[in-house]
C-alpha cells in the first residue's frame, strides 16, 4: 500500500484537498494545520444554477454497464490522466452525489466512479468494484470512500490489496460490533415503515447534509426528489441496511502488531477539520488524541486534510 489517508470532510473541500493523497508528505509542513476557513469560503457560482450545470455537464459521461452474475454495475469514467481514483458512494448508493469533485479532479485523474448494485453482501461490492477496474483495465487505482463507502472502501483494500495504492477515507469508522444492534433496529424500522414515510423523514436531513451552507437548497431539494422518487426504492435501502448490519456485526479490521494492516505496511495519519489554533511555530502538535487506535501509528508517505 502507498498510504492511507482518514478525516471527516465536507464534499466542497474534496476537490482541493483529496490530491494530496497523490503526493509525498512536505516535512516542512507535516506539522501545519491546514487552513480550512479559506477553502470553504462561499465561492461565485455557488447556489443551484450553477449545480444543475455543474450536474447536467458531469451526466453527460455516458453510464457503463458492467454484469456479474445478476448484479448490474452501472459506472461511469471521466477523464484519462494517470493516476487512476476509484470513488465509490455512500449509503446513498448512486454514481452522481458528488459530481462535482468528479469534475473538479477529473483533469489529473481518471476517476472511476460506479454505482452500488443490489447484493447481499459487503464482499460483493468490493469484489465488483475491482470487476470494474478489470473492465477498465487498470491495475492499481487509489480508492475513495465516504460514510459507507469507507466500509466498502476497507473490505476492498483487504480482499485486494494489489489493486489498491492508496486508501482515502472520509466520515467512516472501522466497524464496531457494539453498533450492530443499532444497524439491526434500523433494518426492522425501515422494514415496517411505509416508503413514503421514510423518504419524507429522510429528506431534512439528508439536505443538511448534502448543503450545509444553504447556498444551493433548491438545486438539493430538487435532486433529492429525484433520487428518492424514482432512483431509489425501499428493497435497495433494506438491502443496503443488511449490508451494514451485516458489516458491524461480522467483521474486526483493528490493526495491532501482528494485524492486517501492519502486515502491508500501511503508512497512516488521520486530521481532524475542526477549527484549532494552530500550534507555536517549532512546535510539535499533540495528535495523540486525534489519531485511530485502529490503524497503526507510522509516519506517513501521504495523507489529506479535509473538514
Amino acid at each position: 500500500m502507498a498510504g492511507v489517508s482518514a478525516c471527516p470532510t465536507r464534499p466542497q473541500s474534496f476537490d482541493s484537498k483529496v490530491g494530496q493523497a497523490f503526493s509525498p508528505v512536505n516535512p516542512a509542513e507535516a506539522n501545519q494545520m491546514p487552513d480550512h476557513e479559506n477553502s470553504l469560503k462561499p465561492t461565485h457560482h455557488a447556489g443551484s444554477a450553477a449545480k444543475a450545470a455543474a450536474l447536467q455537464e458531469f451526466r453527460r459521461y455516458p453510464e457503463k454497464i458492467l454484469r456479474l452474475g445478476t448484479a448490474e454495475w452501472r459506472y461511469r469514467v471521466l477523464g484519462t490522466a494517470s493516476p487512476a481514483l476509484l470513488a465509490v458512494p455512500g449509503g446513498e448508493l448512486v454514481n452522481d452525489l458528488g459530481f462535482e469533485f468528479a469534475l473538479a479532479i477529473s483533469d489529473t485523474h481518471r476517476v472511476v466512479y460506479p454505482a452500488y448494485p443490489r447484493v447481499s453482501s459487503i464482499e460483493e461490492l468490493a469484489d465488483g468494484l475491482c470487476a470494474v477496474l478489470d473492465a477498465e483495465k487498470i491495475e492499481q487505482a487509489a480508492i475513495l470512500g465516504a460514510s459507507f463507502g469507507g466500509a466498502v472502501a476497507q473490505v476492498c483494500v483487504r480482499r485486494h490489496p494489489d489493486r489498491i495504492n492508496a486508501l482515502i477515507l472520509s466520515n467512516t469508522s472501522v466497524p464496531i460490533r457494539q453498533l450492530a444492534p443499532a444497524k439491526r433496529l434500523l433494518v426492522w424500522i425501515a422494514r415496517a415503515l411505509p416508503w413514503s414515510v421514510a423518504t419524507s423523514l429522510l429528506r431534512k436531513p439528508l439536505i443538511k447534509v448534502v448543503d450545509p451552507s444553504g447556498e444551493a437548497t433548491t438545486f438539493w431539494t430538487a435532486y433529492l426528489d429525484e433520487l428518492l422518487a424514482s432512483r431509489l426504492t425501499k428493497a435497495d435501502l433494506l438491502s443496503n441496511l443488511r449490508i451494514q448490519h451485516d458489516y458491524y456485526r461480522r467483521f474486526s479490521l483493528h490493526a495491532s502488531g501482528s494485524g492486517e494492516l501492519a502486515r502491508k505496511d500501511i503508512d497512516c495519519r488521520i486530521r481532524y477539520g475542526c477549527p484549532r489554533p494552530a500550534p507555536p511555530a517549532g512546535s510539535t502538535p499533540d495528535l495523540s488524541q486525534r489519531r485511530s487506535p485502529h490503524l497503526p501509528q507510522r509516519r506517513p508517505r501521504h495523507h489529506v486534510f479535509a473538514v
